[in-house]
């Protein structure tokens, strides 16, 4: 495969290093993740105790760091990686909303996500969601700028 994409699936898995690297065994250029962020890693960090968070089925729910993903890069001699916060908000009874304007429930969740983005963009509050990248196969300077030109935070890796 040229690219994997796991969203919202790799905080599941019970051995989620492992399944990162299978992801990266098969994938000739990239892998992308979209998960929930780590708020116990990476600045700004929450404030309190790390707590473990457990699914009703044993599974200890895994979220990812940028630091995490770094170290990881690092260590497999891969060339660079890319990573984009941005804010999620689950609101019961969405899923069946349809997304237009006259719909209520879908402009109360766009308005909730747009306050937590705006509370994160002063550093009022953490974003609870990470995009990343992890590039195989180096990245030309042209797709590394188109990254940045949308708003992405890239990483050289190595010499």
């Amino acid at each position: 495969f040229d690219y994997v994409l796991c969203k919202e699936s790799y905080h599941h898995f019970c051995r989620p290093m492992l399944a990162l690297y299978e992801m990266i065994r098969v994938a000739r250029k990239a892998v992308v993740l979209v998960e929930p962020q780590d708020p116990y890693a990476d600045a700004p960090l929450v404030p309190g105790p790390a707590v473990a968070m457990y699914e009703t089925g044993g599974n200890y729910i895994y979220s990812l760091s940028k630091r995490e993903l770094e170290k990881a890069a690092c260590g497999l001699g891969l060339p660079a990686l890319a990573f984009k916060n941005f804010c999620d908000i689950y609101l019961e009874g969405v899923e069946t909303a349809l997304a237009t304007e006259d719909n209520p429930a879908f402009t109360h969740l766009r308005r909730a996500v747009e306050r937590l983005e705006s509370r994160c963009a002063r550093g009022e509050d953490k974003y609870n969601m990470l995009m990343a990248v992890i590039f195989i196969e180096p990245p030309s300077q042209e797709c590394l700028m188109e990254f940045i030109g949308h708003g992405w935070d890239v990483m050289s890796i190595g010499g």
